[in-house]
């Protein structure tokens, strides 16, 4: 159990520096996460999830 904690909070404080510094909802943090974990491109207009997605080297469709 203690392993799953300790992903669970590592991811959580991942997702938060991402809103934090990219001025992100937790839904686009997540999804942008989610991305860079399964190495896929994501679909957005949106300018602060391009700048995130930029530099995290995270494609856009």
């Amino acid at each position: 159990v203690t392993d799953a904690h300790t992903t669970a909070a590592s991811t959580l404080m991942h997702l938060e520096r991402l809103m934090l510094h990219h001025g992100l909802t937790s839904y686009d943090a997540t999804y942008l996460d989610l991305a860079y974990r399964l190495d896929v491109p994501i679909a957005t207009q949106d300018k602060e999830m391009i700048a995130a997605a930029k530099s995290l080297k995270v494609g856009i469709l």
